[in-house]
């Protein structure tokens, strides 16, 4: 690797937190294959479903990245259970123009479901993503980061928890895509598991028996009071 190619490397790691510049040389709608574990191949979900709306909050993203975030969502979400999908600019900077013009191009070759809403100034993740929310129709709430891929199945069981008890918060087992490589490991083998903190107050994930489910902030149902909620 030759030292200008080893200072993008390095360069997007510290923008990104992640390898950038292999990110762009992996196709937008790759294939990563069936990761579910065995048991969430099941089915059955309920034929009446709420429909979801997936709010993405970025500021200075990797347009590439975020692109295969999107398409994640269009290709593995069934069409009926997709409200739309709203992309939040949190202000990004001039010093990242591809991810302005030639964002709202590549948008516009999706369908009507994805839009762009742009904000004039910094507001924060939190205002960024009830502007989201605002903006979009759907009866489910899906809070994403700009840089996952969704799973195959990954929407079902989310809504069915919510379906069957409106007031629940949602939050699925988050697999891991390596920083460095880019790789979505399989992780179909793994025990069911939820999300926790140990006494240090570190961030792990704790396996669950076969009476417990996992629960966190990911999804929510829409309210008819939110806005108000929000506020308050």
């Amino acid at each position: 690797m030759g030292s200008d190619t080893e200072k993008i490397k390095e360069s997007g790691y510290g923008e990104h937190g992640y390898n950038s510049h292999l990110a762009e040389t992996i196709a937008i709608n790759r294939d990563i294959g069936d990761k579910r574990h065995p048991q969430c191949k099941n089915g059955g979900w309920p034929t009446d479903l709420p429909t979801a709306s997936i709010i993405f909050c970025f500021h200075n993203e990797n347009l590439v990245v975020l692109l295969r975030s999107i398409y994640s969502v269009l290709m593995r979400t069934p069409p009926e259970l997709l409200a739309d999908i709203i992309v939040v600019d949190d202000s990004s900077t001039e010093k990242h123009p591809d991810i302005k013009q030639p964002l709202d191009d590549m948008v516009a070759l999706m369908g009507g479901k994805v839009k762009v809403l742009r904000l004039d100034q910094r507001s924060g993740l939190i205002k960024a993503r009830m502007a989201g929310a605002a903006y979009s129709t759907g009866e489910v709430l899906v809070f994403f980061d700009a840089h996952i891929e969704c799973s195959h199945g990954w929407a079902e069981p989310m809504l069915e928890r919510i379906y069957h008890k409106p007031t629940t918060v949602v939050c699925p087992c988050i697999d891991i895509i390596k920083h460095d490589t880019m790789e979505y490991p399989n992780n179909a083998q793994q025990e069911i598991q939820k999300g926790g903190f140990h006494w240090g107050l570190i961030y792990k994930w704790i396996p669950l028996n076969a009476t417990q489910r996992a629960l966190g902030i990911t999804s929510l149902k829409r309210l008819p009071r939110w806005r108000v909620d929000c506020l308050e």
